[in-house]
């Protein structure tokens, strides 16, 4: 499936919750994965929505989309940042920073893996940065 649309529709899941942050995309046109849409329109939105909640007020949220032998979807936030025993532990059920129930991390790992995609914490300071992962289909003979 394009990757696109299912990132436009978790901006706009994000924007029902009522945030009003800035949400700046980078990404070229057609970058295809192999997955299930609606899961990974699901993990980009749990990304989103943290992003959202720990960011400083006023700090917007990048989305960085890159193609390869893996597309990845890097989502920034302007927040303070994560522990490092935080880190260590947080695509594990029921691991929070604070608010929430500690399970939006763990349900996209889940989501990810199940794809045979991943989710990494690439940045934990000053800032946070999470990467989704996701393989990319095999061309066709007669599309080379």
């Amino acid at each position: 499936f394009d990757l696109g649309p299912a990132l436009d529709a978790a901006i706009e899941r994000l924007r029902a919750r009522g945030s009003e942050r800035a949400v700046r995309v980078d990404m070229a046109e057609g970058q295809k994965v192999l997955g299930d849409r609606h899961l990974s329109e699901q993990a980009i939105t749990n990304l989103l929505i943290n992003a959202d909640r720990y960011s400083t007020p006023g700090g917007a949220i990048d989305v960085e989309v890159r193609g390869g032998e893996q597309v990845t979807l890097r989502v920034r936030d302007e927040g303070p940042g994560i522990e490092e025993d935080l880190a260590r532990r947080l695509f594990h059920d029921r691991v929070a920073a604070g608010r929430g129930l500690g399970l939006g991390l763990y349900l996209v790992h889940a989501t990810m893996e199940a794809m045979g995609g991943s989710v990494q914490l690439e940045q934990k300071a000053p800032v946070a940065v999470f990467a989704l992962r996701w393989t990319r289909p095999l061309r066709r003979v007669d599309d080379v």
